[in-house]
């Protein structure tokens, strides 16, 4: 990164930039004898953060010498490999929910090593990655009229594929949940438990909420249901009592209870089933003492 804002540097002729970038790049360079793996001194925070906001700043006067915004991409493409490393670890972290400056073991070394490379062969590759992305900014940098724009969407597309190839989990599950019917089918979810929960809180008796639930269980494919609630019973028998099934067993009072089953295979509303089975110890036990039923 150092070496090509010192050559981004002559290109321009800001000699006072060439003397900041020779002198970190120098630094560096000596440095790196003593760092690469198997190192024998190892930079820590201080030294690591200071080399980032020199990088910065040296990229900051780079960009000062852009002559349009294609131009502007450059001093970033140089620092595409920290940049992404940072961005991919932020987002990855809201999509899990935690906390964004938590610690984990998902960063851009940690997948190479996951695949199989070596300590050295992983450093060895981000060299070689940053060593591309120098190269591309000083293509935007030479490359004139409609060459720039091409130069960044090449870059686009390897910076994609090189992400891709990493193989993060949360990006696949997000894509999967993003498509067009995947939003539909969560929607839809949604919306059949809302009703139903509507449903089952105007019900005024235990028999108008085995109404409700039986009508639900057509709509999510729950066969058989039982319920008990205090001395009163409900049973449906299943459509073909021999088929393999699966059943969840719910208290939602000390002397009631529900069992939901459903055949082996997808579910309707896969996404609705625990929101609905939550929805009916949630309402059925808020009425479980008016229905004679004692509550927990």
């Amino acid at each position: 990164m150092a070496l090509a804002i010192l050559i981004a540097s002559l290109l321009h002729l800001d000699f006072s930039l060439t003397i900041a970038a020779a002198i970190l790049a120098g630094a560096l360079l000596g440095f790196l004898s003593y760092n690469f793996n198997p190192a024998t001194i190892f930079l820590g925070d201080s030294g690591s953060l200071l080399i980032g906001l020199l990088l910065g700043c040296y990229s900051v006067l780079w960009s000062n010498h852009s002559k349009n915004v294609f131009e502007m991409a450059a001093p970033l493409m140089v620092l595409a490999v920290p940049l992404t490393d940072t961005s991919i670890a932020i987002l990855r972290r809201f999509l899990r929910a935690q906390p964004i400056f938590s610690a984990d073991r998902s960063h851009i070394h940690h997948r190479l090593l996951a695949r199989g490379f070596t300590h050295r062969r992983a450093v060895v590759t981000l060299y070689i990655a940053t060593a591309i992305a120098g190269l591309f900014a000083l293509g935007v940098t030479i490359a004139q009229g409609f060459w720039s724009p091409l130069v960044i969407a090449a870059f686009g597309c390897c910076a994609l594929l090189a992400v891709q190839r990493l193989g993060y989990v949360e990006f696949k599950a997000a894509k999967r949940v993003l498509t067009p019917d995947a939003f539909q089918r969560e929607v839809n979810a949604q919306l059949a438990v809302q009703t139903f929960e509507d449903r089952l809180s105007e019900a005024g008796t235990a028999r108008d909420c085995w109404a409700v639930i039986q009508d639900a269980s057509q709509e999510f494919g729950f066969r058989p249901i039982r319920m008990q609630l205090g001395e009163q019973k409900f049973i449906s028998e299943p459509d073909r009592a021999s088929a393999p099934h699966w059943a969840l067993r719910m208290p939602i009072s000390q002397d009631g209870w529900i069992e939901l089953s459903h055949e082996l295979g997808p579910a309707d509303h896969a996404r609705a089933v625990l929101p609905i089975a939550e929805t009916i110890r949630k309402v059925l036990g808020s009425k479980a003492r008016s229905m004679g039923a004692v509550a927990p």
